[in-house]
């Protein structure tokens, strides 16, 4: 058989051959590609599956039950407590040596309880600001009695511990753990852990010998506990414990005790961490222990307790209250409405007309005396609604834009429609008593008649509010300026029907979007701004809907909203952007600023980062110092988002000196300018306080300074006011000299 010749190809050949090739591997790797993005995908929603979790009271009542179990036949005394930390990464814990803590899971409202098992290093304890926060939250209870107490506890590598008061009783304790369940908490800063140990006492003699060297650590544990009855068998225990460690030169038990009473060696390192846990007492864990075996219903109801009290001491975001009751606007509607917005008057020439408040500083104190008026600052999201005509549906449609100047369509329920070209300048918040969006109106731009943005605050807000044009296009009344708890408007009706009100099944661009009431704020004069201040509490979480101690304004069913502390309003014409006479008021602990975080910068192994004036980075990392806890969190939170730019809301407690992480700022793309940086630092020295903002608006005279002196000098003052029953008159005792004296002192004659 002949060999046959080779076969030539032509250039042309090779080359459609090379492309042949190259296509092909393009859409091999394209396949690849593909597959690796779903692949991705399916891995994204299956994380995000898991960090809902399951049902936080089912979750505690399925742990409880397999710590019983454990807990069964074990002699001695049973302890079951639940202790709040930190669940951390496997070898990134707090205080770890080898890398920066970081979190187990980010952030996420809505979710439940993860449960992780081992796979995680939980570290027990809170950042001080936490501790206190916790403590205030629980004070917000009814029938709240703490106990103190100090104790100092000497413990080993390993055995038991010792034990002594602050009276110098001694006790040897040994305690074995017998069981725990962990859960992540993504809706809540701090993740818990639930265990069961067994506890008893030894018998003073099997202490080693008192010349032994032994002792390897102390923890001083200065506690305060309560147990309200709503709490109902669970107590509270708050501690800062203070850990000495002697690891170089071991503690005989003789010399313990003299550390123990203030004397002996120095440790060779000390650290403080603070500790919140909730213990279920003695006489509840004997029932608990004695429940028919399963999960019964007396222990989901214990479960459900220990929820309803870790909410209070580690508040959740349960659901997500800044939902967008909006669609997309149409293309001609986005036109319309931003063409109206460019002819009012105020802001011409602005995408977004309107007006920015500053900060209340105490140099605008004797200005907002007079000429202003005040209502409360809600938690929402600003829009300026703007109503235009559609012709090819035939009626009127609101639009809201934001101030990037995005144009988004809601479905405005309650009353007449409103007349295009209306403005009015608002915010969405969700109403906690109705579990719905509500536009709040705060100011009135143009009526649909004319422009009114030139007329003072009265006449553009209740006046037009209250006009023909106006008023029955509203959800609810707007309520005049001398209005009282007895206005006769918390009983108004049309609020609900607004609320519930069904959409139309033939309007394609609405018909799914939820109902938006028009609710007008209430303002007052600015020297009745304690009326507002009442109707904004912290004392529940409106059965989950918002975390525990959040500010809650309630005035009404209608107007029932986070709150985030004041406005005061000039009576003068509207102006467009930053306007130095509209100031906002908020309590130190809302004042927050958004800054760019990146994983690598001066502190923590986290940058943060403002911006100049030309877009450029300003470093403020050494500005900000974070717990640990924090410091964890955000770790977790910026490695959720491997592809965007995390941006956080940040906030600085004064007293301890620590900046607080409160969240992800999803909707902003950068930090805030370097001048609001500096501006929130400023105000946390230039701000006036909730008493001294009450006090100064609503005395006669502004003497608080004088006041405020009188009442330190007093404090400080060694003279302390008794009560002479025989005279039946109070006089003045020196607690320094011992001297009496009928006569005030001098430094209470300004009190």
């Amino acid at each position: 058989m002949s060999q046959q010749p080779p076969i030539k190809k032509r250039k042309g050949d090779v080359l459609g051959g090379l492309v042949a090739s190259v296509q092909e591997t393009a859409r091999e790797v394209g396949g690849l590609h593909a597959r690796d993005a779903a692949k991705g995908a399916a891995s994204l929603v299956a994380k995000e599956q898991s960090l809902k979790g399951a049902n936080v009271e089912a979750s505690l009542a399925n742990a409880l039950n397999a710590l019983r179990t454990a807990a069964q036949g074990i002699g001695g005394a049973i302890e079951v407590e639940c202790r709040i930390g930190v669940a951390c990464e496997k070898g990134a814990g707090l205080g770890s040596a080898t890398a920066a803590a970081k979190r187990f899971v980010a952030g996420r409202r809505g979710c439940g309880a993860v449960a992780i098992g081992g796979s995680s290093d939980f570290c027990p304890g809170v950042s001080e600001v936490s501790f206190r926060e916790a403590q205030e939250n629980v004070e917000r209870c009814q029938s709240v009695s703490w106990t103190e107490s100090v104790e100092s506890t000497f413990g080993a590598e390993t055995g038991p511990r010792l034990v002594v008061s602050s009276d110098g009783r001694q006790r040897l304790e040994q305690k074995s753990k017998l069981d725990t369940h962990d859960f992540a908490l993504p809706s809540a800063a701090y993740d818990v852990r639930l265990q069961v140990a067994s506890e008893a006492n030894l018998p003073l003699a099997q202490l080693p010998e008192p010349t032994k060297k032994h002792w390897t650590f102390r923890r001083i544990k200065k506690r305060r506990s309560c147990a309200p009855a709503s709490f109902r068998g669970w107590r509270v225990d708050l501690t800062e414990v203070t850990r000495h460690d002697y690891t170089v030169d071991k503690l005989t038990t003789q010399t313990a005790l003299e550390v123990a009473k203030g004397k002996g060696p120095p440790p060779a390192s000390s650290s403080t961490v603070y500790e919140v846990e909730v213990e279920l007492d003695s006489a509840a864990t004997q029932r608990w222990l004695a429940l028919p075996m399963g999960v019964s219903q007396e222990e989901k109801m214990i479960a459900d307790v220990l929820s309803a009290v870790l909410r209070v001491l580690n508040p959740v975001e349960a659901t997500d209250t800044r939902g967008n009751p909006a669609v997309p606007a149409p293309k001609m509607l986005q036109n319309i409405a931003k063409s109206v917005l460019r002819g009012i008057q105020a802001g011409q020439s602005r995408a977004f007309p309107g007006a920015m408040p500053v900060g209340l500083a105490r140099r605008n104190m004797k200005d907002v005396r007079s000429n202003y008026f005040v209502a409360e600052k809600s938690d929402g999201e600003r829009r300026l609604l703007v109503a235009v005509h559609d012709k090819a549906a035939g009626k009127v449609r609101c639009c809201l834009v934001d101030r990037k100047g995005t144009v988004e369509v809601a479905r405005v329920t309650g009353g007449k429609p409103l007349k295009p070209g209306t403005v009015l300048d608002g915010e969405i918040v969700r109403n906690l008593a109705h579990q719905a969006p509500v536009f709040l109106i705060f100011d009135v731009l143009h009526n649909g008649q004319e422009d009114v943005s030139q007329a003072t605050f009265s006449q553009r807000y209740f006046g037009g509010l209250s006009s023909k044009t106006l008023k029955d296009c509203l959800s609810t009344k707007c309520p005049p300026p001398t209005a009282t708890k007895e206005d006769g408007m918390h009983d108004d009706g049309s609020f609900q029907v607004a609320v519930h009100q069904p959409s139309d099944p033939n309007d394609a661009l609405l018909k799914d979007a939820p109902a938006l009431p028009l609710v007008p704020k209430r303002f007052v004069s600015s020297r009745r701004c304690g009326e507002i201040l009442a109707k904004i509490t912290q004392d529940n979480d409106e059965e989950g809907s918002v975390p525990f101690g959040c500010r809650v304004s309630r005035d009404g069913a209608f107007r029932t909203h986070r709150s985030d502390g004041l406005v005061f309003v000039p009576d003068t014409p509207y102006i467009a952007g930053t306007d130095h006479s509209l100031l906002k008021w908020k309590a130190r602990d809302q004042l927050t600023v958004d800054l760019t975080v990146r994983g690598a910068g001066k502190g923590e192994g986290l940058g943060f980062f403002a911006v100049d004036d030309d877009g450029g980075d300003v470093d403020c990392s050494k500005h900000v110092h974070l717990s640990e806890q924090d410091a964890a969190r955000l770790r977790a939170d910026v490695a959720d988002r491997p592809s965007r730019v995390t941006v956080a809301e940040l906030g600085l407690d004064s007293s301890s000196g620590l900046w607080v992480y409160h969240a992800v700022r999803p909707d902003k793309e950068g930090g805030n300018h370097f001048d609001t940086f500096l501006s929130t630092l400023l105000l946390h020295a230039e701000s006036p306080s909730e008493p001294e903002l009450r006090y100064r608006l609503s005395s006669p005279t502004d003497d608080w300074a004088k006041r405020e002196e009188g009442a330190l000098l007093a404090a400080a003052s060694p003279w302390r006011e008794q009560f002479s029953k025989s005279q039946n008159r109070p006089f003045w005792w020196n607690s320094v000299t011992d001297e009496k004296s009928w006569a005030r002192p001098a430094p209470f004659l300004s009190l």
